[in-house]
């Protein structure tokens, strides 16, 4: 169901996340590059296929942030 008002069935047939991460750059500085695959298709709303890619850093305390 779509959360609106009136709400709505969207008809879902695929809804598929691919991610990855390796090591950016040679890896030392413990930046990792990751990437997002994102497939969507709906009866009602159509098709949707979106790709994100980003930098994080892990710190020695063992956080992770997104890289500046």
């Amino acid at each position: 169901m779509f959360q609106c008002d009136p709400p709505f069935p969207l008809g879902l047939r695929t809804f598929q996340i691919d991610m990855a991460a390796r090591p950016a750059s040679n890896g030392a500085d413990g930046t990792s590059r990751v990437g997002v695959d994102v497939t969507i298709d709906t009866v009602r709303m159509g098709q949707a296929q979106i790709r994100a890619e980003t930098l994080l850093r892990s710190s020695q305390g063992g956080g992770v942030s997104q890289y500046p």
